[in-house]
């Protein structure tokens, strides 16, 4: 393992089923961007401490909704595809307690069957569609930044612990 001038950890297509914490407690105070692609991780409760974490990829890894990150304020950007996740509820509300100044979720690949403790009805997926559809599906001019904005602008209104009525000094035990 080693951390390269830009305080990144790369550790992608390692064939990790978890990260021993003893190994990885010489690098929590200096890494900033983590890159866990590729591998079987299930649990990230390792992260806890890493003071200076920005950005956490896992992308193609085996979490799930059930998932609990450690509190890591300073994270702003979040990737997650293609894991198994299934529902919103309440992973979304862990993650607002857990990265409260997140600008960037991306949970492309997942299996959401649930938007919240309720099914995605068919209302939902045509408003979907509508709003996200491919620009070679609409025939039209499309603006990346439009969809990007009307995407990023949703997802904030989920993620925000404001708007969802839960102070910063929230106990963890609220949200779980």
């Amino acid at each position: 393992m080693m951390v390269n001038e830009e305080f990144r950890l790369d550790l992608a297509h390692q064939n990790l089923k978890y990260m021993p914490k003893s190994l990885f407690k010489n690098y929590r105070e200096v890494v900033q961007i983590i890159d866990l692609s590729y591998n079987q991780i299930r649990d990230v409760s390792f992260l806890e401490g890493c003071t200076q974490l920005t950005s956490i990829i896992v992308d193609h890894n085996e979490l799930n909704s059930d998932v609990i990150f450690p509190r890591l304020p300073q994270v702003k950007l979040l990737w997650m595809n293609y894991n198994l996740l299934t529902r919103l509820h309440p992973f979304v509300e862990r993650l607002a307690y857990s990265f409260q100044y997140l600008q960037h979720l991306s949970l492309m690949g997942n299996s959401l069957l649930y938007l919240d403790d309720r099914a995605v009805t068919e209302d939902e997926k045509e408003e979907a569609l509508r709003l996200y559809r491919r620009p070679e599906d609409i025939g039209d001019k499309f603006s990346f930044t439009t969809m990007a904005t009307a995407a990023f602008s949703k997802v904030r209104q989920i993620v925000n612990p404001v708007a969802m009525g839960y102070r910063q000094d929230s106990q963890r035990s609220r949200l779980i």
